[in-house]
């Protein structure tokens, strides 16, 4: 593989008017107008073949998780660094720190390995399936003077164990 590496490195650089080249093991790098890579050859080629080979691999059954210590968190999207809290949420709008509308932010916390289905619903506007059941977060737009409630059903799909969390976000003018 060297010996071809250093081979393509020089028949490049004996085509090109300008050439930098650097060979270092299965490196070769060319550089001119349009340049010359091996390594992103090199590395497309590696990354198609460990593709195919995953692919063959028989995949692994579904892992049972737990869904008993699994909570509903929010936070209101604002400039700040925002974090969610359990079951209740607030932010605080001035002109400067977020804008209106912003978005209410609630993830599904401290489930453990495995594979979930998520039925969300917007408690507020009483819309279901609001976000993606393969999802264990939801946005959802909020206005300053608003709350927002959301309810979420997580399955563990390898058990059917199921448990069902509220959160509301509150969104306050924190200016006047």
């Amino acid at each position: 593989m060297r010996v071809r590496a250093m081979r393509a490195c020089a028949g490049v650089v004996r085509r090109c008017r300008i050439a930098v080249q650097a060979i270092d093991g299965l490196h070769c790098v060319h550089l001119d107008n349009g340049g010359y890579n091996m390594n992103t050859k090199s590395f497309s080629a590696l990354s198609a073949a460990v593709l195919g080979v995953a692919l063959l691999a028989p995949s692994a059954p579904a892992q049972a998780g737990n869904v008993s210590n699994a909570e509903l968190s929010c936070f209101v999207d604002t400039y700040a660094y925002d974090y969610g809290t359990i079951g209740e949420c607030w932010g605080g709008w001035t002109p400067s720190t977020a804008s209106n509308p912003s978005n209410a932010v609630f993830e599904v916390v401290g489930l453990t390995a495995g594979s979930y289905t998520y039925y969300w619903t917007d408690v507020t506007t009483g819309q279901v399936g609001v976000c993606a059941t393969g999802a264990s977060f939801c946005f959802r737009s909020i206005r300053v003077g608003r709350s927002k409630t959301v309810r979420v059903t997580v399955i563990d799909n390898a058990t059917g164990a199921s448990k069902t969390m509220t959160a509301t976000a509150y969104y306050e003018d924190a200016w006047h």
